[in-house]
C-alpha cells in the first residue's frame, strides 16, 4: 500500500481535495487528504499530484502540489 497524503504548509487547513494521476482527475479515489494505492499494482506507477482549497487568516484559494513520481 501507498498512502499520499495533501498538506499544506505550516498549521493551514485544506480541504476539498482532488488527486491526479497523469492528469486524469481520481477525486473518487481521494477520502479526505490521503488517496491509498492498494493493493499496489503496476498502473499506479506514474506522476500524481494534488489540488485543495487553502485556508489561513485570509483564504488562499486553490493551490497545486508539487508533483510527486510512483514507481511500481
Amino acid at each position: 500500500t501507498v498512502t499520499l497524503r495533501c498538506r499544506t504548509w505550516e498549521k493551514n487547513s485544506v480541504n476539498l481535495v482532488h488527486f491526479y494521476h497523469e492528469e486524469k482527475n481520481l477525486q473518487v479515489l481521494g477520502h479526505g487528504t490521503e488517496l491509498s494505492l492498494s493493493p499496489l499494482q503496476l498502473q499506479h506507477s506514474g506522476r500524481y499530484h494534488c489540488t485543495g482549497r487553502v485556508y489561513t487568516v485570509v483564504p488562499q484559494g486553490w493551490k497545486e502540489s508539487a508533483p510527486v513520481t510512483v514507481t511500481v
